[in-house]
């Protein structure tokens, strides 16, 4: 037992150091909730574990000194801090990642290399790629931003397509500070090759050998290849809004015309209101740009026509003018027969083809939260070790079969990822090179 102990303790960190390491989009977004719930003191959380988070709140100022009416008359309502708790479920299905290994009698006593390279290393690798790829999955369904990339001549993005994504966080009250932009490596050796011949030679032999630009458009840039594409089929005509959208609603009904056959749109799915523009969360003041959102689950529009429930993630609820928590994010709500658009999806009465985009991710850190939580330690019949490190935590548990002389190590992490400000991060879809 005091081998277990040792060992696994020393596998937990290893693993943990491997993932932590690897790790790029779990480091740039907001770890929050590590001081709440991923302390090393604690022993630990049991499935099923639901938290509850809250959004930072909005709050809206009215003149003069009553509480009761504004300097216009109008009546003022109190209840006007509102927080936005958000659920976020940690369930024993999809939030846990597990890597396992059986170790028969000969191979534990075979050792060609020790346990740190043999089986701490490609673990903590596995799991890093494994849990990043499922954050960032769980992230894009709250993206409130997107639109098409123009590019230019060959380029299918450009230097004006990230200006264009810099502008829309910094119209939307953004911070400048801690913004990240994740580009597919293909997208960004387009992006380097437009800046080749822009800066000092010193600065172009780096771009030219290493296509790598440390920051742009006020972002940390970073090749990263975890990014899923993104595929939208062709459609037919555009889709009407069904029923008035009222304050909050996170489901849209969408009235879409016959297709030539059923058509499946991702979860990821990017939608405008066509005519309903986007507000300056700080001045409620229009910034000229149609709303956008994105569809945080599967729709399918079938060939006859229907009109469909596309739902929106939690933190990217629609709000008009009429919300007394200060969370508008329209000038006015979308009524019936407003125009919906789906981006990127070509005329179906042209061509029935789908059409994949690489996506660009840009984002402050606070746009989105995740959580690694501790597992548990006092396992009967088995010893487990944990790490846990800047909001990261790993255990390794180990089980020793006397009846076969066979030994089970198995890694887990617990983790998850959300949207909390919607707002605070944009997606350019790039047609795929």
């Amino acid at each position: 037992m005091a081998d277990f102990i040792a060992i696994n303790s020393m596998l937990a960190k290893n693993a943990l150091a491997v993932m932590h390491n690897e790790s790029v989009f779990p480091r740039t977004i907001d770890n929050q909730l590590k001081d709440q719930f991923g302390t090393e003191a604690s022993n630990g959380y049991k499935t099923g574990t639901a938290i509850s988070i809250n959004r930072p709140a909005r709050v809206k100022s009215t003149n003069g000194a009553s509480l009761t009416l504004d300097a216009n008359g109008n009546a003022i309502t109190l209840n006007d801090f509102v927080e936005d708790p958000i659920t976020f479920p940690m369930d024993n299905t999809y939030s846990r990642l597990k890597v396992a290994h059986e170790f028969d009698t000969m191979q534990l006593q075979l050792e060609l290399t020790n346990e740190k390279s043999r089986y701490g290393d490609p673990q903590g690798m596995q799991l890093s790629n494994d849990i990043e790829r499922k954050m960032i999955g769980e992230c894009l369904v709250g993206v409130q931003n997107g639109f098409i990339a123009t590019g230019v001549g060959a380029f299918k993005i450009s230097v004006d397509d990230v200006l264009y994504a810099q502008a829309t966080l910094d119209s939307l009250a953004c911070p400048m500070d801690s913004r990240t932009m994740l580009i597919p490596p293909f997208a960004r050796a387009q992006l380097s090759g437009q800046n080749a011949t822009l800066f000092t030679p010193g600065i172009n032999e780096s771009i030219v050998k290493k296509g790598y630009i440390a920051e742009y458009a006020g972002s940390s840039m970073h090749s990263y290849n975890m990014l899923p594409t993104l595929s939208v089929p062709a459609l037919g005509g555009t889709g009407l809004v069904a029923v008035n959208v009222g304050e909050g609603d996170s489901t849209i009904s969408v009235t879409f015309g016959a297709q030539t056959a059923n058509k499946v749109f991702p979860a990821g799915t990017i939608l405008s209101f066509v005519g309903v523009e986007r507000v300056n969360p700080e001045t409620r003041d229009s910034i000229g740009t149609d709303y956008t959102f994105t569809a945080n689950a599967e729709f399918t529009i079938p060939a006859a026509g229907a009109t469909v429930a596309i739902t929106v993630d939690d933190s990217a609820k629609i709000y008009g003018a009429g919300d007394p928590g200060g969370r508008q994010n329209v000038v006015s709500l979308p009524t019936t027969a407003t125009v919906v658009s789906i981006l990127g999806a070509k005329d179906s009465a042209v061509t029935d083809t789908v059409t994949v985009f690489d996506r660009v991710l840009m984002y402050n850190e606070k746009a989105f939260t995740a959580v690694c939580l501790p597992l548990r330690t006092d396992l009967e019949g088995a010893n487990a070790q944990r790490a846990d490190y800047e909001g990261m935590s790993i255990r390794v548990a180990t089980q020793y079969a006397i009846g076969n002389d066979n030994q089970t190590t198995r890694f887990d992490v617990w983790g998850k990822a959300i949207s909390q400000r919607a707002e605070y991060s944009v997606v350019v879809l790039v047609p795929k090179v």
